[in-house]
């Protein structure tokens, strides 16, 4: 069986494609459960729940008759009727439901951990440990811890200055912390991380190291001193003959005033192009001296053999000096890596890199069969999504499993497109798809290209084909490969056909501008766009995108729109995080108050976003007023909050926050809600880890605030400012890209490489900085080939950028006066903006000079028409977006307690919950969840996930005996009492004079404390007659039952 690789292009139909797949697969050997045995894996845990829903939904249409063209095709396959189509597909959904946790489609990340926490189990290895997932914050986290216990004198001190002091001589950035992070993130680099072991080892060798670069430096000394006594004596040569820089060719900036620099300044590993230039013309004397015989005959030997015996050492000598300043900083990750290790084990965690490495290791030692077959996992077909976004590590685990697959004749689909690999930063790795396969299964691969654009209408589908043919040819006209595919070769899949034709012809719009300098253009484009969103606005365009290379460009975009007064919703990525909502801020900064009653600015603070948030006024004299107190307790009571002494006393994280919330009534704000929701949750997942104090608790939210966020349904109505990497995977009906001016590098990357050069070839690895002085030295081919891959990830980004568009796209770029360019030639092509500017010319599009600008159109503005609809509104966002409209929506039902970590998960209980309101029967549970469905308010992914929790939970006797109809059934009622008093539980069941009052609850770690709660129903009930009475408390997201007893 052939390893099938699709080639999917942007909007080509890739998840259609590996749904169809999955189905066929399914259907073809639906008597045996082949769809346990496919697993899918792809890159985000988005895109693996848009493929699960996919699924879901198009089984329910096949089932339904929807599909009747995906119904063909598989009757075709499975060489039946559409009948039988039907029934197999209803039987593998009902089997999918209520197997749900068989339904493998997962992140790359999440298999490998499972894989992982398996093989541990099977080793009889404690596995309960929690991963952690933020590189940076590991490494600034190491890196402050090592610094801190770092002994003055001790050895590791005096490498740390050594590197400090290099990093001062090469002017860079004196900031310690800071630097030494920016080193210390080389070791997640994959690169070098596969490496470690023998480096390691090799620093480990008494001696060597030093030994080595102690050989590194000798050898550049002697060259300097040889070359500078060299100069030195032509310049003496020079004086005796009273010879001037008139006498020689160039003058001053001729090889006169090279030598004369080289004995003032010292000699940097360089010849001035004024003495090449005079070394290749074999004339070193100037045409008009009067000398010209002198400086022949005593002075042309000399300089020639100066320049000969520079070109005979110096590229040798420079490969050594670029290394050498770099070799230091060896040791120094050495101890970084050690550090982090036993950070990671004194915290009782794994870093999430690490469990690739790890099972790379046993694999590499012939343990594949270990860890992929004792441990119960048990795959027959393989489908690998975003394959150009894969990393060389994660590959490696995943080989065994494909050539295993394909050895025994089952199907195994790669699905990827090196024109969208823009994680390259990531470690992912394009070169896999677009060589590596293929050296890997030479004579066993079927490619497959998906070539129908189905988003963008003609007019960009046509501007994007003509675009990246003219950008790829001209970056290899310029970026020697070096022996990876050229981009032409990346490309040739580029052009799509079209495939919307019936909304219009769509439209782009181009601009070029010619300004002086980057702020001006900046300022220029940044005054005209609220203009242009309000006129996008105003004529029915509700779906608008601002795509950014860089997060720092969102606030002066925000800013800006924000101040024209917007009509609008603006959404950006903080939007929706924790910590820019009021109230959560007054719950973190009241928290850090009590943990630390000494910290009088942490009073303050608090006494600042209580007047912010709770009393929603920014008055100015706060902290002073505080100041005037006592204290907290106090001053609150100043403002007539009394119950405040209850909540300095508790310590315990969740109660504390859940008190602070009640006594300053903070969640009856509605915008807040989902805010303060996430925020318990949040809470609820620290204690639920680990047992810990409010300072405890801090400490963590510190480490993880900047990733919770809450979740919004639908933000479609409104204009989205992000990044192009934030953007991967979506769609927009209209994209606009203000800035397509960003240079393809800005920083010297490290390179790690291997050496033949003395000295260095004894090093397993050679670090050294991508920098242009490379191309002068045995390091070229290196440098060159990663000038290549930073000119793809560039072309890349703009290709996913391009993509993003429906029905229209703006771009903004500018050139520089010809005046003002610089001395680089033309074809030097080292930003989006110059790569924009030649490709433009070369389109052949019509160009309209309009003042200073050249703009070229292509296609017509789009006819939009407002966004109708008639979904039932749910709870809208004022606070949690930026604008007078409030679009967002949340949820329709309980929206406050719908909340995730991290954006990525909804607590399932609560939707239930939810659900189980307006059921009595098993039968009206199935209608009631169709009906969500319809509305929108859960997606089919969710609805199968509800479904296999009640199904569950229906396997409890008890649980089961409550919905067979036997029961008369009163749901969320409210029942009034003597005295006039009412209470209100989630389901009471009667059956002649028997009653059972049920609870629900979500998310608690101590059902219990709900007891006196459920008993206070159950006395209730007896007093009015009823007997017996039973009383239950029913965990949702869990599926457990409680009784409760008198």
């Amino acid at each position: 069986m052939p390893l099938t690789i699709y080639k999917a292009s942007a909007g080509s139909g890739k998840t259609y494609t590996l749904t169809r797949d999955f189905i066929e697969i399914s259907l073809q050997g639906y008597t045996d459960g082949a769809w346990r045995r496919i697993l899918g894996v792809t890159f985000t845990n988005k895109a693996a729940s848009e493929m699960k829903d996919r699924i879901i939904l198009k089984l329910n249409e096949i089932i339904q008759g929807k599909d009747t063209d995906m119904c063909l095709l598989l009757s075709e396959s499975i060489k039946g009727s559409s009948k039988e189509v039907q029934r197999r597909a209803e039987l593998i959904l009902q089997e999918i439901i209520h197997d749900y946790g068989a339904f493998s489609v997962m992140t790359i990340d999440s298999f490998l951990q499972k894989i992982f926490r398996s093989f541990l189990y099977e080793l009889d290895v404690n596995y309960n440990f929690e991963l952690r997932l933020d590189a940076t914050q590991l490494i600034e986290d190491t890196v402050r811890a090592f610094i801190f216990d770092i002994e003055k004198n001790s050895e590791v001190f005096k490498e740390l200055v050594n590197y400090l002091d290099y990093s001062l001589i090469n002017k860079e950035n004196y900031n310690i912390q800071k630097d030494v992070v920016n080193l210390g993130k080389e070791l997640v680099k994959e690169d070098l991380y596969e490496h470690l072991g023998k480096l390691f080892a090799f620093l480990d060798e008494p001696g060597k190291f030093e030994g080595l670069l102690e050989g590194i430096r000798q050898e550049i000394s002697t060259y300097k001193t040889a070359f500078t006594e060299k100069v030195k004596a032509c310049i003496l040569l020079i004086e005796q003959q009273g010879l001037t820089d008139n006498d020689f060719d160039g003058k001053s900036r001729g090889v006169w005033g090279y030598l004369h620099k080289v004995v003032e300044n010292g000699f940097e590993l360089s010849l001035s192009a004024g003495t090449l230039n005079s070394f290749e013309k074999k004339q070193w004397h100037h045409k008009d001296s009067k000398k010209q015989e002198i400086v022949k005959d005593l002075l042309e030997g000399p300089l020639n053999d100066l320049v000969v015996f520079f070109n005979a050492r110096n590229s040798r000598i420079l490969s050594l000096a670029q290394a050498y300043g770099n070799l230091p900083v060896l040791h120094l990750l050495m101890h970084l890596e050690e550090k982090r290790k036993s950070l990671l084990a004194g915290e009782g965690y794994f870093f999430l890199s690490d469990v690739p490495r790890v099972l790379k290791n046993v694999i590499m030692q012939g343990g594949a069969g270990m860890v992929y077959e004792k441990t119960g996992n048990r795959y027959d077909c393989l489908f690998i999504d975003e394959f150009q976004d894969t990393s060389q590590l994660q590959w490696d685990n995943f080989f065994p499993l494909v050539e295993n697959s394909l050895a025994q004749y089952f199907r195994c689909n790669i699905v990827g497109d090196v024109k969208q690999a823009i994680y390259r930063w990531r470690n992912g790795d394009w070169t896999i798809l677009a060589q590596g396969l293929k050296e890997q299964f030479p004579d066993n691969i079927e490619e497959k290209t998906l070539n129908t654009n189905r988003r963008s209408l003609p007019a960009i589908v046509d501007f994007n084909n003509l675009f990246f043919e003219k950008a790829a040819a001209l970056l290899d006209a310029e970026k020697p490969s070096e022996g990876l595919s050229e981009v032409v070769h990346l490309y040739n899949d580029s052009f799509q056909e079209k495939w919307k034709t019936g909304d219009g012809p769509g439209y782009v719009c181009v601009t070029r501008r010619e300004v002086e300098k980057t702020d001006e253009f900046t300022t220029e484009v940044i005054a005209e766009l609220p203009a242009l969103i309000n006129e996008l606005w105003q004529k029915g365009c509700k779906d608008i995108a601002v795509l950014l290379r860089d997060n720092k460009e969102i606030a002066n975009i925000l800013e800006v729109l924000m101040s024209s007064s917007p009509e609008y919703p603006i959404v950006t990525e903080k939007s929706f995080r924790l910590d820019t909502n009021p109230a959560v801020k007054f719950i973190f900064s009241l928290l850090k108050a009590l943990s630390s009653p000494d910290e009088k600015i942490y009073e303050a603070t608090a006494a600042w976003w209580f007047y912010a948030s709770v009393l929603k006024q920014k008055d100015t004299q706060a902290t002073f007023e505080f100041h005037q107190e006592a204290g907290l307790h106090e001053f609150f009571l100043s403002k007539g909050y009394s119950d405040t002494a209850t909540i300095l006393k508790d310590d315990h994280p969740y109660s504390l926050v859940c008190k602070i919330i009640e006594v300053f009534d903070i969640s009856s704000q509605n915008d807040w809600q989902p805010f303060i929701s996430a925020f318990l949750d949040a809470v609820y997942t620290f204690v639920s880890r680990q047992a810990g104090t409010a300072a405890d608790f801090l400490k963590w939210y510190d480490k993880n605030g900047d990733s919770l966020q809450i979740q919004v349904e639908n933000t479609r109505e409104a204009v989205k400012i992000m990044t192009i990497h934030k953007s991967k995977g979506l769609q927009f009906s209209t994209v606009i890209m203000p800035f397509v001016t960003w240079e393809f590098s800005t920083h010297a990357n490290m390179l790690w490489v291997t050496s033949e050069e003395d000295f260095l070839k004894e090093f397993p690895l050679v670090p050294v900085k991508h920098k242009q002085e490379l191309l002068e030295t045995s390091f070229r081919g290196d440098y060159l080939k990663e000038e290549f891959r930073i000119a793809v990830d560039n072309l890349n980004l703009l290709y996913v950028a391009f993509t993003r568009a429906e029905n229209q796209m703006y771009i903004n770029y500018f050139v520089k006066p010809e005046k003002s360019k610089t001395t680089k030639k033309k074809d030097d092509i080292n930003s989006t903006m110059k790569l924009m500017d030649q490709v433009m010319q070369l389109t052949g599009l019509e160009a309209k000079i309009e003042g200073e600008r050249i703009v070229y159109k292509l296609g017509e503005p789009y006819p939009y028409t407002p966004f109708q609809t008639d979904k039932e509104p749910g709870w809208r966002m004022y606070k949690g977006c930026y604008g007078k409209v409030p679009e967002l929506v949340i949820s329709p039902h309980r929206h406050q307690e719908i909340f995730s970590e991290a954006g990525t998960s909804i607590e399932h209980g609560v939707l239930l919950h939810s659900i189980l309101e307006e059921v009595r029967s098993k039968e009206d549970f199935f209608k009631v969840l169709n009906d969500f469905q319809i509305k929108g308010t859960i997606d089919g992914v969710t609805a199968a996930e509800i479904l296999g929790i009640f199904d569950k939970m229906l396997q409890n006797s008890t649980f089961s005996s409550w919905f067979d109809n036997t029961y008369q059934v009163y749901n969320e009622r409210s029942l009034l009492m003597p005295g006039g008093f009412t209470f209100r539980p989630d389901r009471i069941m009667m059956r002649n004079n028997e009653a059972v009052v049920v609870d629900y609850k979500t998310g608690t770690s101590d059902p219990a404390k709900y007891f006196s709660q459920v008993k206070r129903y159950m006395k209730m009930l007896e007093d009015t007659g009823l007997s017996p009475v039973t009383g239950w408390i029913v965990q949702l997201d869990t599926a457990d039952l409680l009784e409760v007893k008198r």
